[in-house]
């Protein structure tokens, strides 16, 4: 439960900030403009992985808000946020940012949608952004993200997506 309430409220406060960031003076983003979004998008994604959390911490604030921007907006990538990530965010909530980061990143890459077929796979790319994140160093040490490497290293990402989402 308190998982869920964790999830729920720092949503709230995300989609609050997104209101904002999507509020330019023009009229509403078109699908069009999202997909000329798409290279943008997944250069964000790409600094949001490579570069450790404690460097341009306002740099990552405003690129998290045109991932999620782009996230909530573009009809072609779908994120469902299930309740085992909260564990993550609960570490550090840049790792819920990253998760959706991984899930996108796929699904622009893949051409594919979240959907029943590609959930596991979706959600084992978000499990990898936030591995890749946790690797570059600087949030503190966690048994749940070391399992986490751990599970990476063997393979067995697919395995916990699975397990988790199978469990709600």
């Amino acid at each position: 439960m308190k998982n869920i309430f964790f999830v729920v409220l720092l949503l709230a406060i995300v989609f609050q900030n997104l209101s904002f960031a999507q509020e330019d003076g023009s009229t509403k983003r078109t699908q069009s403009d999202y997909e000329k979004m798409i290279p943008d998008v997944l250069k964000t994604i790409e600094w949001l992985e490579t570069t450790p959390v404690e460097k341009n911490a306002s740099t990552r604030k405003d690129l998290n808000a045109v991932l999620l921007t782009f996230a909530s907006g573009y009809s072609g990538v779908r994120v469902d946020i299930n309740g085992f990530i909260a564990s993550y965010g609960e570490v550090n909530p840049n790792f819920i940012m990253m998760f959706i980061a991984g899930c996108v990143k796929y699904q622009l890459t893949n051409k594919t949608k979240q959907d029943k077929e590609n959930e596991v796979m979706v959600n084992e790319e978000g499990l990898k952004s936030i591995a890749k994140l946790y690797k570059l160093g600087g949030i503190k040490k966690s048994e749940l993200l070391d399992n986490l490497i751990k599970a990476e290293e063997e393979g067995k990402l697919s395995d916990i997506a699975n397990e988790k989402i199978k469990s709600e």
